[in-house]
């Protein structure tokens, strides 16, 4: 029988690959990115490794961004593999674990984009304060809680879910949440740390400081990376969640579209270093 298993094992059919062209674009592209965004990365975290310095913590935080997407490209051969051995009970127990350090690490990113927007919000808008608490020691503090942050939520909202016995929206439910709070809630404060440094920078006697400048430089920056990565991401993944929760079969076109938009952040994202050097340079 072509669909039969075998108690010991998994028949051979089971391990045969069943690509259409959707799968074969994902696995071009997923390997491109692989590709280009290792050792971009790396780079960027060797070059702000050396702009650390005992009074400028600023660094370190787009350092663990950029580890957030070193983790996640290290999910992207493993998952390539399972386009071909999907059916394999090793391979799809593999996957689970793929898609938990997968989706924990688009999460810490974004806790990451947060850090980066409110260190340079503090430095413009509370300087004094600033000036206080922007050592390496201070930051590393910080980055310990924004990865332990989204691990122990996903934790809460699935035993929440499960005591409530909404185990069977729980796919629907838990992308609204996650929605909510790893994309509305940031947004809104990486808006409201623009707005405020931008007004802090207009209402300014005199001329606009140099260093206050660049610090709205790169709240702008951090701002439109994260709407253009993540905002269609999460707009998808929510649609996607629904339709599922609601019997509907999602299109190909819009499970690869999603996979092709949250796969880049690993690509944009070392144009924070790009900012953080110039500013090096200048000072």
């Amino acid at each position: 029988m072509e669909n039969s298993t075998m108690d010991n094992g998994t028949a051979p059919d089971e391990l045969s690959p069943r690509l259409t062209g959707a799968k074969i674009a994902e696995i071009v592209f997923c390997s491109c990115i692989f590709c280009i965004g290792l050792p971009l990365n790396c780079l960027a975290v060797i070059g702000l490794y050396n702009l650390v310095k005992a009074n400028n913590a600023q660094p370190i935080y787009v350092i663990n961004l950029l580890i957030a997407d070193l983790l996640q490209l290290a999910t992207l051969p493993f998952t390539i593999l399972t386009f071909y051995y999907f059916q394999s009970i090793e391979i799809i127990a593999g996957l689970s674990i793929l898609i938990i350090v997968y989706g924990l690490s688009i999460f810490v990113s974004i806790g990451f984009f947060v850090c980066i927007s409110l260190e340079r919000y503090v430095a413009v808008v509370h300087p004094l304060w600033h000036q206080s608490h922007r050592s390496p020691r201070f930051a590393i503090k910080v980055s310990v809680g924004v990865w332990l942050f989204p691990l122990l939520f996903c934790i809460a909202v699935t035993l929440v879910l499960f005591l409530l016995d909404l185990r069977e929206n729980l796919p629907a439910i838990g992308s609204l949440l996650i929605f909510v709070f790893f994309f509305l809630v940031p947004l809104t404060l990486l808006v409201f740390f623009y707005v405020r440094s931008k007004a802090a920078i207009t209402s300014s006697i005199g001329a606009p400081d140099v260093k206050k400048k660049r610090a709205l430089r790169v709240l702008s920056a951090v701002l439109v990376l994260f709407i253009v990565v993540y905002g269609p991401f999460f707009t998808l993944s929510v649609i996607n969640a629904f339709l599922i929760s609601m019997g509907i079969v999602t299109s190909v076109g819009l499970s690869l579209m999603s996979v092709v938009i949250r796969n880049l952040s690993v690509i944009v994202d070392p144009i924070l270093y790009v900012f953080l050097r110039n500013d090096e340079h200048r000072d």
